[in-house]
């Protein structure tokens, strides 16, 4: 005997509801444009933490989301929730505006309170609480000493790296590399620093091997 068996989606949700996107108008927009294009660069303007909640980031504004809704079986007249839900009817437990313009965000899985953004030249911290709320003290920006002005040199990547410990973070440039640890007694300075040797050369890529207890950096360029 031979049994199909079809499934079908507990909730829908609208299509491109959620798709958040750069504002790429004007000069500066192009120019952007072209940055991402040349090195290669991912944006990533979505994340979720373990919760479910969702964060996003548009230009310089983060959300984050409840998408409780989604949940919901039935309507307010009882009838089966069989209509799509759109982003307004999810709903925004806080806000927060940064102080620059994001290219991407990353969640911390294993302590679900650090969220970090960033952009062109600039990577912040934020912390969030139990409850989904952005941290009123703002953004604590790393330090990275890039140029604002410089258009040889940006982020490229950003890594949670939990396999080392639950707060070490790796911020990766054109041409050099930090780490940090975001829980440690200054979060905000990096623990250790690798520079590229060539100044021609850019750093296209990073991976990163466990070997025992301490980790191994692989670049490639």
């Amino acid at each position: 005997v031979r049994t199909c068996v079809v499934l079908k989606p507990h909730r829908l949700l609208k299509a491109s509801s959620l798709d958040v996107k750069l504002q790429l108008d004007g000069s500066r927009g192009r120019q952007t444009k072209a940055l991402l294009a040349r090195y290669h660069i991912h944006r990533r303007l979505l994340c979720t933490d373990t919760y479910g909640r969702v964060i996003t980031v548009e230009r310089r504004e983060v959300s984050v989301l409840e998408p409780a809704e989604m949940l919901v079986t039935t309507n307010v007249t009882g009838n089966p929730a069989e209509t799509p839900v759109d982003r307004c009817c999810l709903a925004t437990l806080s806000k927060f505006s940064l102080s620059f313009e994001a290219f991407g965000l990353t969640m911390n899985a294993t302590t679900n309170r650090h969220l970090v953004a960033w952009g062109k030249h600039n990577c912040a911290i934020l912390l969030l609480s139990s409850s989904g709320v952005l941290d009123a003290e703002g953004e604590l920006g790393l330090e990275l000493a890039l140029d604002a002005a410089s258009e040889s040199n940006c982020i490229k990547q950003v890594t949670w790296l939990p396999e080392v410990s639950a707060g070490t973070l790796v911020v990766s440039t054109l041409t050099f590399i930090k780490i940090f640890d975001v829980c440690g007694a200054t979060p905000l300075t990096p623990t250790h620093s690798y520079v590229l040797s060539y100044e021609a050369s850019h750093i296209q890529n990073v991976a990163f091997v466990p070997a025992n207890t301490e980790g191994v950096t692989g670049v490639t360029g």
